[in-house]
């Protein structure tokens, strides 16, 4: 692709109007992977993409993109491209609402990656509470058990289980998720009631590698830690399926109390080793180191502490 002629100047061929929207398909379609799911989330047709896309190379006068049928690659000159874009549309976007706010009014759309298990059991409920004090604020909120990369997906802000050990985010620490170790009665009908961590060596341990050893479930027992060996012939990485599994009767289970309270209240799983606790899980919330936090992320954040009590176990099942 040869470069455009000199006599051409650059405010000829794009706008500075048009440029940042050039960029910003550029910038979805990277983050997406394929044009046509960067087209769909700006609303465009996959053509329409592909062609604006285009504009901005003949523009540039050099090719940012590989495609081919199967993905596309950002060349240097579009990974150099993007890489400048991208903090230039994040900059106008905090322009943006640093002008808006000026009127005491906070607005914009807030991407959400969260947990699934916080997702539904807390902050879901919460959202619309968030929309009635921020009326020209608007909410994605996409629940996975995936660790999501935020800038690469544009999000805003994740709230996640677990240590955090990605540098590039900030954390904030919303509480803690506590845990019950449990089991259906058939099956502990069916083997010894363990009656310290040490005794769960000989039974079925569904295992978990989210936010938690596979071999090793932790404890604050009335004499100190306790670090007890497990281990079982099902692992997974989902808590729900973990769930499922254990309400099957096929063993024992450390699992976060908001979810499985309702099944202890009413009989189908039973609380097992009263008098030791299991090491509770921290929850935080996510977003992208920058100079500058937008208003929308921090009213968002500020409302989840102020909406989530500092202990999730807040109504855990009674210890």
């Amino acid at each position: 692709m040869g470069r455009p002629k000199a006599t051409t100047p650059w405010r000829d061929r794009v706008t500075e109007k048009n440029i940042l929207f050039l960029s910003k398909v550029l910038e979805r379609v990277a983050a997406q992977g394929s044009i046509s799911a960067g087209a769909r989330e700006l609303g465009l047709s996959t053509s329409a993409a592909s062609r604006y896309i285009r504009e901005l190379e003949e523009a540039l006068g050099v090719r940012l993109m590989d495609r081919t049928t199967r993905q596309l690659r950002l060349t240097e000159p579009g990974t150099l491209y993007l890489n400048r874009a991208t903090r230039i549309l994040d900059d106008m976007s905090e322009l943006y609402e640093a002008v808006w706010n000026l009127q005491g009014d906070v607005r914009g759309l807030i991407r959400v990656a969260c947990s699934s298990l916080v997702g539904h059991t807390h902050v879901a409920g919460l959202i619309p509470q968030f929309l009635e004090l921020y009326p020209h604020i608007n909410v994605e909120i996409n629940l996975t058990a995936l660790a999501v990369p935020l800038v690469e997906e544009g999000y805003d802000v994740a709230i996640r289980i677990g240590p955090q050990a990605d540098s590039a985010l900030q954390c904030v620490k919303l509480g803690e998720a506590g845990s019950v170790v449990c089991a259906t009665p058939e099956y502990l009908d069916r083997q010894r009631r363990p009656v310290h961590p040490s005794d769960l060596s000989g039974h079925s341990c569904i295992l978990t590698n989210v936010a938690r050893q596979l071999g090793a479930w932790r404890f604050e027992g009335p004499e100190g830690p306790v670090v007890a060996p497990v281990s079982g012939r099902l692992s997974t990485n989902n808590i729900e399926a973990i769930f499922q599994a254990t309400l099957a009767g096929f063993g024992i289970a450390n699992l976060p109390d908001m979810l499985v309270k309702p099944a202890v209240i009413d009989g189908r799983l039973e609380r097992l080793l009263p008098g030791f606790v299991p090491e509770a899980t921290p929850i935080y919330v996510l977003h992208p180191h920058r100079e500058r936090v937008p208003a929308k992320v921090r009213a968002f954040i500020d409302f989840l502490l102020d909406a989530i009590p500092e202990s999730l176990d807040e109504r855990a099942v009674a210890r």
